[in-house]
């Protein structure tokens, strides 16, 4: 068949085109054929009024930004759909009363349409960022009726392999119970596939004790992959308490962020984990990565877990991705932040995605969390030593289509100095010291020493850089800078000496008195907060200058030359006893 014309194409005329219409509704095509059909003013209205299937229109304009965004996302979509549903464009430009007709003000603008009528309960939900992951069930959830029938467990399990979970009713009887599940049914359904057994209490009875669920019956539950099942405990007659229940546990065990989901999870107001993942590799270990957080997500009811593929939020991605504490160096990536954004940990980019690794990561988050109550701001990143894997000191190597090897450790120096460049970091004023100079500076004996240990794939660890770079640009440790405090920053991930011995996270801050060199104080506020770091630093910056019982006045409460100055005139004057002195404290 020989290939359509494109976007702003015209068709030779009404006859042909309905010919190739239904042509390409009728049966699966090749994958090198167009996937979307593009039809006209005259065209569209008789597709319509004709098809008996699902139909999912594009109002588009060539020069729309955001349709060229969503071209490839609908053409994986629709051939995901064939056979079930049809997708189709117009150009909105060129069909006036269309638009009129359909409320489109603006494009893209999706509209499902079902036995020649709008499914006006999908209108708002089609609009906005979509992924061919949320975008296919959603349609396919306005296929065959609101709620099916089932006859026995393996009817569910189906429905649970083809849409990650299913919402149950057990109803020995037909009305009541039923008929509140039968609503929800209608005003969900493109969310959550319903099932039910109604009117024959054997059947039911089977079912439930298949589950493991509780002999009461009528009974509501939703059931997901892994066997992983929670029963409805409240009033089923109730509308706005079972609706609740589904509000709240709707979900598959790892759902997937588009604006089809977005604002029910933002409804459903618990901490996130997220999966970033390139949309074209998921075959290259997004989908181990998926499986994996499945099998954690069956224990951890409380959090949402959510994919996020490159085309899912279009620029919103890169912005939701930097505020969990990551970059783009390398996907797949996990990142778990709380609901109000106070906490976020990020798993290291360098280091192999493992269930024990992500497991590792959403323990350190739960535990932070409960350290603190869920009060305080804290941002970091998990270093790859946390994980306790043989391979998680190893920076991870991939093979690139020609076999060979793309070493990440290479690709990351590249993005370190990109990374330098976009925050706008400047050695000049936060020196970087590599793993030779890094034990020199610990052994200064006069000036104290604030280390910021960082990565450049963690935007929490380079924010910080920020703050304290812009701290010594503004003036407000020029009285310590002078002859009391240097401040260096040490790249862990190019100074493996340091990232693999005390250092679990990122980023990190140390402040290494010179009075008490064995006893160094590590930052633990907000790495974001100018003042905890203000605080931070000039606390333990005081210590040099108190004096405590027994010890008498602090030898560091003098600058170097006047205390070095004392130290001759005791020595009677010999300099050199003086500088021997002077090295041995």
């Amino acid at each position: 068949m020989a290939e359509l014309p494109r976007r702003g194409g015209k068709y030779p005329g009404l006859p042909i085109a309905l010919a190739l219409f239904f042509a390409l509704v009728a049966a699966p095509l090749p994958s090198a054929c167009l996937k979307i059909l593009e039809l006209d003013a005259l065209s569209l209205p008789k597709a319509i009024e004709n098809h008996k299937k699902l139909l999912l229109v594009e109002f588009y304009s060539p020069d729309c930004a955001h349709c060229q965004l969503l071209e490839p996302v609908l053409e994986e979509a629709a051939d995901e759909l064939v056979g079930k549903a049809s997708v189709v464009k117009i150009d909105s430009r060129n069909a006036h009363e269309l638009n009129q007709k359909y409320r489109v003000r603006q494009t893209p603008t999706l509209v499902l349409f079902q036995n020649g009528r709008e499914v006006t309960s999908s209108r708002e939900d089609l609009q906005g960022y979509r992924t061919k992951d949320s975008l296919v069930p959603f349609v396919l959830g306005f296929r065959g009726p609101a709620v099916r029938k089932v006859k026995r467990r393996g009817d569910l399990d189906k429905l649970v392999d083809e849409r990650g979970m299913v919402a149950c009713g057990l109803f020995p009887s037909a009305g009541g119970a039923s008929e509140v599940f039968q609503r929800l049914g209608e005003r969900l359904r493109g969310h959550i596939p319903f099932a039910a057994v109604t009117g024959d209490a054997s059947k039911a009875k089977e079912i439930s004790e298949s589950f493991g669920l509780d002999h009461h019956l009528p009974s509501i539950f939703i059931t997901k992959k892994w066997n992983y099942t929670i029963q409805y405990a409240g009033d089923q007659g109730n509308v706005s308490e079972v609706q609740s229940f589904l509000d709240h546990h709707g979900f598959p065990l790892v759902g997937n962020l588009s604006m089809l989901t977005y604002y029910r999870y933002e409804s459903r107001g618990s901490d996130r984990v997220y999966l970033f993942y390139d949309s074209g590799g998921e075959e290259e270990g997004a989908g181990e990565a998926r499986a994996s957080l499945e099998k954690i997500a069956k224990d951890h009811d409380e959090l949402s877990f959510l994919t996020i593929s490159s085309v899912a939020t279009e620029s919103g991605r890169t912005t939701i991705m930097q505020e969990s504490g990551l970059s783009e160096l390398e996907l797949p990536a996990l990142a778990v932040v709380s609901k109000d954004k106070s906490l976020k940990v990020a798993h290291s980019q360098l280091t192999p995605l493992t269930e024990r690794s992500m497991q590792a990561t959403i323990e350190a988050f739960l535990r932070h969390q409960g350290a603190e109550g869920g009060g305080e701001r804290n941002h970091f990143c998990v270093d790859g030593s946390a994980y306790g894997d043989d391979q998680a000191n190893e920076v991870r190597l991939r093979t690139s289509d020609d076999g060979e090897e793309d070493d990440l450790l290479s690709r990351y120096e590249m993005h370190a100095q990109n990374q330098k460049s976009y925050w706008g970091l400047d050695e000049s004023t936060v020196r970087e010291v590599s793993e030779v100079s890094y034990g020199k500076v610990l052994k200064r004996s006069w000036k104290d020493t604030l280390i910021v240990y960082t990565a450049r794939w963690c935007t929490h660890a380079l924010a910080l850089e920020h703050l304290l770079e812009s701290l010594v640009r503004s003036g407000e440790l020029d009285g310590l800078l002078e002859s009391e405090l240097t401040i260096v920053k040490v790249d862990v991930v190019l100074t493996p000496v340091v990232s693999r011995k005390s250092v679990g996270r990122i980023p990190a801050m140390k402040y290494v008195s010179a009075r008490y060199k064995d006893f160094p104080y590590w930052f633990g506020g907000d790495a974001t907060s100018r003042q905890d770091v203000l605080d931070f630093i000039h606390t333990y910056h005081s210590m040099r200058h108190v004096e405590i019982p027994g010890e008498g006045p602090s030898p560091f409460s003098k600058k170097k030359k006047d205390v070095m100055s004392d130290v001759v005139s005791a020595l009677g004057g010999s300099e050199e006893a003086a500088k021997d002195f002077h090295d041995e404290i």
